[in-house]
């Protein structure tokens, strides 16, 4: 995944490069706890099944990314960032 971040070139996707952390597969810091049954606990185990993956989880009527996965989106998909 370090590869991926030194290609990036957008600005809205470098700007979010501060906010990935280490922690789990999709390099999201999850700052509501790793409590089971949550969707980012979901997110979580289906990313250690499939990390070569970009893994979209629908929630209703949208699609959510997580971490590498959602900058990575912003770089190659032109989507705007959602992080806050």
């Amino acid at each position: 995944w370090r590869s991926r971040l030194e290609a990036l070139t957008r600005p809205a996707a470098l700007s979010l490069v501060s906010a990935l952390s280490p922690n789990n597969p999709l390099l999201f810091e999850n700052r509501a706890g790793n409590r089971e049954g949550t969707l980012v606990a979901f997110a979580v185990a289906e990313k250690e099944v499939h990390a070569d993956k970009v893994l979209l989880i629908r929630c209703g009527d949208f699609y959510e990314a997580y971490g590498l996965d959602a900058l990575l989106l912003v770089e190659h998909a032109g989507l705007n960032p959602m992080a806050g």
